[in-house]
């Protein structure tokens, strides 16, 4: 008999934004080719996923994986491996790198860096500046860009974009939603020095205060609905964000770091210290709360983990001189899993904002489901299983994580990339098998 399909998944309890169903899943030429109960010699191999949940590859929406520029605390190769064991299919790769991606031959060299390197599939932002309005029209509709992003306060390379008329002149040249990292330059400076009090971390959130994200994100909702566009809000942090989203519906969407979902000030402090240092700030216990019936409410659409190693020599020197960032694509899928375990949230609701909506937002037609024609992304995954976090299970550069010694519930067993089987039980097993995808 002639196979019709090149693996299937047998038994599994398929996952998707309404609960799960126990399924098969029929895989061809890396698509999902069917569902339902398949004849037992309808595939070349057979993978036993009795007991299992199958879970539509993550997509995150932010990550920093430091190339070029950087590469001695990250590189793509590093940084996809960790995504792939995390149960991260796809990415969002940020432009701030040195030099930042604002021109068409920087966008060309990422992805010539990425042929070869990616044990995920990326896509790969496109930084808009003073200085290329004529080229985001170009940049955003080349293949493998994730579309144009603007950093509102600063940042690696010099691309902050805090003026009015400039945001405007953006907007109108646009077709895709614009990612943003809010803020306000201006009153960010003039804060400074009244709120910065040196060697004291807990102040971070004092001199980025909520107000700074608020008056940014303001603007960027004003602009899209003055010239008809999207903006996604990257990185909200704050209960003044999710009320200002929650009003913005019409043009905005908006994600969240795990590590605002995880941590709250000051406690995150005085564990960590300067470790727990990121952009935006951590901030307290109102926010955290706050943020989680954003997520659970569908205000807060999506999970970008904002994936920004550095090493532990760069982060540990006394506040403010240390750097900002805090790794998270590998833990973020284990993390969510077990806030699932805990009740916090529904399997169902962690899936759309770590898979579904993430694809969506960056318009990527092929992720974020387990249905019939897309690709075979697919995350086996034990709900059942404790386990605990070991710097030997991470895959980033950087080597360290906030999560290090914590017991998770959910263990994730498999990863395949457009059905290949490229992770098992925390191991990779094929070389880097990703590509550059998107628009």
């Amino acid at each position: 008999m002639t196979t019709q399909f090149d693996t299937v998944i047998r038994g599994a309890t398929v996952v998707g934004r309404d609960g799960g169903e126990r399924l098969d899943i029929g895989i061809r030429d890396g698509r999902i080719a069917a569902l339902g109960a398949l004849s037992p010699d309808a595939a070349a191999t057979t993978v036993d996923a009795q007991g299992l949940h199958a879970l539509p590859g993550c997509v995150d929406l932010q990550v920093h994986f430091r190339e070029p520029g950087m590469t001695h605390k990250e590189d793509i190769e590093s940084g996809s491996r960790a995504a792939i064991l995390g149960g991260v299919t796809c990415v969002m790769e940020s432009a701030n790198t040195s030099p930042p991606v604002a021109d068409a031959a920087g966008l060309e060299t990422k992805m010539a860096l990425a042929e070869g390197r990616l044990h995920c599939d990326a896509s790969f932002a496109f930084a808009a500046t003073a200085d290329n309005l004529d080229l985001l029209a170009e940049a955003e509709a080349t293949p493998g860009c994730a579309g144009i992003e603007i950093f509102m306060s600063t940042t690696t390379g010099g691309i902050v974009v805090d003026d009015d008329a400039l945001i405007d002149a953006i907007f109108r040249r646009v077709a895709r939603r614009v990612m943003v990292h809010v803020g306000d330059e201006s009153r960010l400076n003039a804060r400074a020095a009244e709120h910065i009090r040196p060697g004291d971390v807990r102040s971070h959130g004092d001199w980025r205060d909520p107000r700074m994200a608020c008056i940014g994100l303001e603007r960027v909702v004003a602009a899209a609905r003055r010239h008809g566009k999207r903006v996604h809000v990257m990185g909200v942090s704050s209960a003044e964000e999710c009320a200002l989203l929650a009003q913005s519906r019409d043009v905005a969407t908006g994600d969240v770091t795990i590590n605002h979902l995880a941590f709250a000030a000051p406690a995150v402090y005085d564990r960590f210290d300067v470790l727990a240092l990121m952009n935006p700030p951590i901030r307290g216990e109102e926010h955290r709360s706050a943020l989680w019936d954003a997520l659970n409410a569908g205000i807060i659409d999506a999970i970008g983990t904002d994936h920004a190693p550095h090493l532990r020599e760069e982060k540990q020197v006394p506040y403010p001189r240390g750097a900002a960032g805090i790794p998270g694509v590998q833990t973020s899928l284990p993390f969510m899993l077990t806030a699932v375990a805990q009740g916090r949230i529904t399997l169902g609701r962690a899936v759309a904002a770590l898979s579904s909506t993430p694809a969506a937002i960056l318009g990527l037609e092929d992720k974020g489901a387990i249905a019939f024609g897309k690709h075979a992304d697919i995350v086996l995954v034990d709900l059942g299983r404790t386990w605990r976090v070991d710097e030997k299970w991470l895959r980033s550069r950087c080597g360290w994580s906030l999560f290090d010694g914590e017991d998770f519930t959910g263990w994730i067993e498999a990863t395949f990339l457009r059905g290949q089987l490229v992770a098992r039980d925390g191991e990779t097993v094929l070389p880097p098998a990703g590509r550059t995808v998107g628009r």
